[in-house]
């Protein structure tokens, strides 16, 4: 596809593009020895642009409120809605997973949910007999409730149930790249899923639960028909099974360390090589998807360096776990 041009949204992308940390002032959070110290220096960098906490309490409030920020002024200058709705779906999709836990061990979870057009009461609403599912992503929510449900009913595992959310999120992933109709982008997201199916074999979990008629359901991705084969396989080979895919290398790294909790560290900075390109690429859309990724994650690494320093872990420890900067 030939890039459009979209001159008022890639330019204000360009400017946008100096709101990162520089590597000095990320390090500079590194170093600071509380919540209090990593307040003085987030301000002093100018990191927020929407949110404007007043001290340390108000830092967690204060990175939501920059994500929404951030997902607002996309919106805003977008020519796709696709763009932004991509960006919502994580939240659809820890909705529905709410909201299913909810109807199995019938409690009230109300203040788990996340603000999302999809509530409690919009999912609920999807399921009443003869409501009207206009668009894909209310089919898909409907379809997979009640998927999981049934599944439930008989197998009363919420592995499964994590396992069936997964995959309806990224369907919809998918679904929403390819309407972009950017390979890029597609390129991009293709890495996103693929990378959730591996966290989860990096987890380890008990697959006793898990059959393969269950693993059939997983679409989309190139890992996505491996999953299978992943799942039930030795080290040896699973590192067989990934030769030749481009994670083979990353798993490598994850494999040697003997450490799988740096998994989503490696995982978010193979995400944030691939979004680079966006700062060489002048028009369409592409310049936009990658900014609003790469500062979410962003916004992911603040949150783990302040989560840790509240837990007290020490600086080296902190600095395996930051992901790269969104540089060239």
């Amino acid at each position: 596809m030939a890039h459009e041009v979209y001159p008022r949204m890639n330019t204000l992308v360009k400017l946008r593009e100096n709101s990162f940390l520089t590597a000095s002032e990320r390090n500079e959070l590194l170093r600071a020895v509380s919540p209090d110290g990593l307040y003085k220096s987030l301000t002093a960098s100018g990191f927020f642009s929407f949110a404007q906490p007043k001290s340390a309490e108000d830092l967690p409030t204060a990175l939501d409120e920059e994500r929404k920020g951030w997902l607002d002024w996309a919106r805003e200058i977008s020519p796709s809605a696709y763009l932004t709705e991509i960006f919502q779906l994580s939240d659809i999709a820890h909705n529905v997973r709410v909201y299913i836990k909810e109807r199995t061990v019938e409690r009230d979870f109300s203040a788990l949910y996340e603000p999302s057009k999809y509530s409690k009461s919009a999912i609920a609403a999807l399921l009443e007999e003869g409501a009207e599912k206009r668009r894909p992503i209310e089919r898909a929510i409907a379809s997979v409730v009640e998927d999981a449900l049934a599944d439930y009913a008989i197998h009363q595992s919420f592995l499964r149930i994590d396992l069936l959310v997964k995959f309806f999120y990224h369907k919809e992933l998918l679904r929403l790249a390819r309407a972009l109709d950017d390979a890029k982008i597609i390129e991009i997201i293709t890495a996103v899923v693929d990378l959730d199916i591996l966290s989860v074999i990096a987890q380890q979990p008990d697959a006793g639960d898990v059959t393969p008629s269950l693993l059939e359901k997983a679409e989309g991705g190139l890992l996505g028909p491996k999953l299978d084969a992943l799942m039930f396989a030795s080290p040896a080979e699973q590192n067989a099974v990934l030769s030749g895919t481009p994670y083979s290398e990353l798993w490598g790294t994850v494999s040697r360390q003997g450490s799988r909790a740096l998994f989503d560290a490696l995982a978010d900075n193979f995400v944030l090589e691939k979004c680079r390109i966006g700062r060489l690429t002048p028009f369409g859309l592409l310049p936009l998807f990658a900014l609003v990724m790469a500062k979410f994650l962003e916004i992911k690494n603040v949150r783990l360096i302040l989560e840790s320093k509240r837990m007290g872990a020490e600086q080296s420890e902190i600095a395996k776990r930051v992901r790269d900067e969104y540089a060239l």
